[in-house]
């Protein structure tokens, strides 16, 4: 398994080295990043000097000032400074997201704010986070959206359903995949096999076993062609064909040929790749720096 805290590590002595630290957004330089270390959990800096020690069971990545850590069986957030700022009290925890994070205590997921405060009991089987105003909840098996104030915007009827993302959330119901509004309204009629929410105006689907991406109108933009699609980022985005990975264009252009077993999406101008044992980054010419290079 791939050690987080090298990879980050790694990232940022890359982009000193192609001169790109001066892109780093300021939220994303002040943020420690996490690292495991002796099979404890802790979070390094920018310049990859130790800003929490690694003492934590369990940890997720900060986000809105705050990270969840795993301390005797429970779950609670810390700050910056390594202070716990909401006691570990529950089963399971998501990161803060639009001010609330969505935690588990007695079997049941509820949302509370950053002092820890209940905002939304408990009561829901599953919970995800805030996304643009509303959060996926599940109820009697079925899967519908809440507001803040724990009023239900759309009824749980989903058997599965990803957050909304550039308005629109990728549902399935009767087994097959489409996208539905803010209101619940069918937007693009559920069609598909599988399919990923929306980033950069357009949605990967499968259809027939293959991959592909239509556009909020549910015009098909990329043909079905790839085995395997993630989410655009930075204007390209990670396709599997032939059992290896390349990035394509907006445009189903190949950017860089597949050739690698394995891939991430690009941010800041750096994507993660791996070929066979060697671990790297490739800016978006292509052009590779190894691990064993630095």
């Amino acid at each position: 398994m791939i050690n987080r805290g090298k990879i980050f590590l790694l990232c940022f002595i890359i982009l000193i080295v192609a001169g790109r630290v001066q892109a780093v957004s300021a939220e994303k330089t002040e943020n420690p990043f996490i690292i495991n270390k002796k099979a404890k959990v802790g979070f390094i800096d920018n310049k990859g000097k130790i800003a929490i020690a690694p003492k934590f069971n369990k940890g997720a990545a900060f986000s809105e000032g705050l990270a969840a850590v795993y301390i005797d069986g429970k779950w609670g957030f810390i700050d910056k400074t390594g202070k716990v700022i909401i006691k570990p009290t529950y089963t399971r925890a998501f990161n803060f997201s639009e001010g609330l994070a969505a935690v588990e205590l007695g079997g049941k997921w509820g949302f509370i704010d950053k002092t820890g405060k209940v905002i939304i009991k408990p009561k829901y089987t599953k919970a995800s986070k805030f996304s643009e105003g509303l959060a996926r909840v599940q109820r009697d098996g079925k899967l519908g959206f809440i507001d803040k104030t724990d009023k239900v915007i759309i009824k749980p009827t989903y058997t599965r359903a990803f957050d909304f993302s550039e308005g629109l959330a990728a549902v399935e119901l009767g087994g097959k995949w489409g996208f539905i509004d803010k209101t619940g309204k069918v937007i693009i009629k559920p069609t598909y096999t599988r399919a990923f929410d929306f980033s950069e105006g357009l949605a990967a689907v499968e259809l027939g076993g293959k991959w592909g991406f239509i556009d909020k109108t549910g015009k098909v933009v990329i043909e079905p062609t790839y085995t395997k699609a993630y989410k655009f980022s930075e204007g390209l985005v990670a396709v599997e064909l032939g059992g290896k990975w390349g990035f394509i264009d907006k445009t189903g252009k190949v950017i860089i040929e597949p050739k690698y077993t394995k891939a991430s999406k690009f941010s800041e101008g750096l994507a993660q790749v791996q070929r066979d044992d060697k671990l790297g980054f490739i800016d978006k010419t292509g052009k590779e720096i190894w691990d064993n290079a630095i």
